[in-house]
């Protein structure tokens, strides 16, 4: 399956709490005529934010074409939706798909720019990680806090810890934490971000820990 020749743009990327429509434009920018679209809009988190029918269908796409496709959408708050099409041309199946985009849903007062694990992709047991998470404040003198999960490989999902963060002035902080794995395998480590109660935005990264590099 090869790379569909595709722009795609989702707008707007800013919407009200409830419900709202998006739209997909979807440019094709190959000199094949693209046939048998098959476009999908998907959250990442289900409790923040629900797409209504969210695999539509297009019967084809000519070279230059844009075509746009809309989605309603059921918001709480802000979150992160992810895109994928799948289409032909001629008997060939090609596809496309994208990061995670985040949606913002209301007036925040802060969202995650990143949350990386730092260093290598693979790591070594028993050895230090840490993963680090830069936050953008939206609003002078607001507080948010931070709440950091692991997923280890035996798919227990475990408590790393907590931060608290104080904005004096719209700008960018950091804050990071620490573990040290016990056994071999895929690590998935989350941060949740929290303004009060109400999560208002989340990333996650991978690594993959082993006995030696």
């Amino acid at each position: 399956m090869k790379r569909l020749p595709v722009i795609v743009k989702l707008e707007p990327r800013e919407i009200s709490r409830g419900t709202s429509q998006v739209k997909l434009n979807i440019k094709n920018i190959g000199e094949d005529e693209l046939e048998t679209l098959e476009v999908g809009l998907s959250s990442l988190d289900q409790g923040l934010l629900e797409v209504q029918d969210s695999l539509k269908w297009l019967s084809n796409v000519r070279p230059g074409e844009t075509a746009v496709v809309f989605y309603d959408v059921s918001a709480y708050g802000s979150a992160r939706v992810y895109i994928k099409i799948f289409g032909y041309v001629g008997e060939r199946r090609f596809s496309w798909e994208s990061p995670a985009i985040r949606l913002k849903v209301g007036d925040e007062v802060a969202e995650i720019i990143s949350f990386l694990i730092q260093g290598e992709a693979r790591q070594e047991v028993k050895k230090r990680i840490k993963a680090e998470a830069t936050i953008r404040g939206l609003k002078p003198d607001s507080k948010v806090s931070l709440d950091y999960w692991v997923n280890m490989p035996n798919e227990v999902f475990t408590h790393l810890g907590e931060a608290d963060i104080e904005f004096q002035e719209v700008g960018v902080l950091k804050s990071s934490i620490e573990f040290t794995p016990e056994s071999e395998g895929l690590y998935t480590v989350y941060v949740y971000l929290y303004e009060g109660l109400r999560q208002i935005d989340r990333d996650m990264d991978k690594v993959l820990v082993t006995r030696g590099l």
